[in-house]
């Protein structure tokens, strides 16, 4: 099998030390088989489970919680770590946080990245999310950065990390260089 996904895991396998976030579907996580081929995927490739991060979306896990925390527990007996992607967009998201406690990783939903550097209302919930997810002990993405502006904002308010066209448009291939 020489898919562009092999072929980019046979380049960068010498450097397991790098993160992985893998986002599900929320079919996936519904899915009990999705567990097992996970379980089997660490085992074949020896990644370790903490480099394996699986991102499941914040309205999934509000409207499936006792799925979401059976699904993160056992991501935790492999080892694996988890994030809530698109957060910040339900209506009580620190009742989420509170209810998901076990999730390492917030990743603030990219319409507060957008017009951030101007918009008082996008600034205050980042402070809001960032603050509430670092008192949880939680690390903080920015998805959607495109700019050095929304950057400067972000670091302001201590993100930990972002991701976005700022830092790198999408590519055809998996030809990213891991080795730096």
């Amino acid at each position: 099998m020489n898919s562009p996904l092999t072929r980019w895991w046979n380049k960068i396998k010498r450097d397991i030390k790098r993160p992985f976030f893998i986002k599900l579907s929320d079919q996936a996580i519904k899915d009990e088989k999705v567990l097992l081929y996970i379980r089997k995927l660490l085992k074949a490739t020896r990644l370790p489970g903490e480099r394996l991060i699986l991102e499941i979306s914040e309205s999934m896990a509000i409207s499936q919680i006792k799925l979401a925390k059976a699904f993160i527990s056992q991501l935790k007996a492999f080892g694996c770590q988890s994030a809530l992607e698109h957060f910040g967009t339900g209506l009580h998201f620190e009742t989420t946080l509170k209810h998901l406690q076990m999730i390492n990783y917030v990743k603030i939903d990219s319409s507060f990245s957008k017009g951030l550097s101007t918009s008082t209302e996008n600034q205050q919930a980042v402070q809001k999310i960032v603050e509430m997810a670092h008192e949880l002990g939680k690390l903080t993405i920015a998805e959607a950065v495109e700019d050095a502006n929304a950057l400067t904002t972000l670091l302001e308010f201590e993100v930990d990390f972002a991701q976005g066209h700022y830092f790198q448009e999408p590519m055809e291939e998996l030809e990213f260089d891991f080795s730096g």
